[in-house]
């Protein structure tokens, strides 16, 4: 008996973890001409690996780093 509640609490924990990635969703300014995006929590496990990601104190916002960069040097890829 405890084997099989210990099963449905971990597949109910994966299935609240999957759902939780996909359809959070987070609002996202730019720097340069403060226009938003939204991603989702995917995309912003994604941007906060590589710092792209910045919160203003004063107003609680999200910014991303990436938009003062030309659009040529935004690519997050690793040659090696």
């Amino acid at each position: 008996m405890k084997k099989y509640v210990s099963i449905i609490l971990l597949i109910a924990i994966v299935t609240f973890m999957i759902i939780a990635i996909f359809k959070e969703k987070i609002d996202v300014y730019s720097l340069n001409d403060g226009s938003k995006k939204i991603i989702d929590g995917y995309d912003y496990t994604e941007a906060a690996t590589y710092d792209g990601l910045m919160l203003n104190k004063k107003d609680g916002r999200l910014y991303d780093a990436y938009s003062l960069t030309p659009e040529a040097l935004q690519l997050k890829d690793c040659p090696s």
